[in-house]
């Protein structure tokens, strides 16, 4: 994980009035200016990262996206990172219905071992962990995770996703771990 997220798991650790405090005053530079927050040119990204964000439409997208989210208030961004350290309220061993877990194997953001504790926790989880791509990979395969959503509806029923148990490398870009 990169340092700044350490950073912010520890002060969440230290209760949310410390985490809101920080948050607050992150979220007021990012409201007076949006792009400055995001990574973008930033050479510590592994390299899959820093082609998705040299796409001018992706940057448009995810700087009116961080704007749109700290609009109102930082209470969403530091549910997100409280997330991460408390207890959800439910036990992933209790989910019952399929689920895909994806996850870019170069993620500087996330470590791919959070997603191989969630696989053993879903009984009816997919993972795909994808090779050379990282934490904003998700974005380029967001349709595809969005065919596999839909596959087994009366929607998707035509829909052939690549996307199931078992894709073998090559097979839409993913390899199932």
């Amino acid at each position: 994980m990169t340092p700044s997220n350490v950073a912010e798991y520890a002060v969440a650790r230290r209760g949310h009035d410390e985490l809101v405090r920080r948050l607050e005053a992150l979220g007021a530079e990012i409201r007076a200016d949006p792009a400055s927050s995001m990574p973008f040119g930033d050479t510590d990204l592994p390299e899959s990262d820093q082609l998705v964000l040299s796409d001018y439409g992706i940057k448009r997208m995810l700087v009116r996206n961080f704007a749109e989210g700290l609009r109102t208030s930082i209470y969403g961004w530091a549910d997100d990172n409280l997330s991460f350290i408390t207890p959800w309220g439910f036990r992933a061993a209790d989910i019952s219905v399929p689920v895909l877990l994806w996850h870019g194997h170069d993620d500087i953001f996330s470590p791919v071992s959070h997603t191989h504790w969630l696989a053993g926790q879903i009984r009816h989880a997919d993972v795909l962990i994808e090779p050379g791509a990282a934490h904003f990979g998700a974005v380029r395969v967001l349709p595809e995770v969005l065919r596999w959503l839909v596959a087994d509806s009366k929607l998707g029923a035509d829909i052939d996703t690549g996307m199931g148990t078992g894709a073998a490398a090559g097979d839409g870009g993913v390899t199932a771990a």
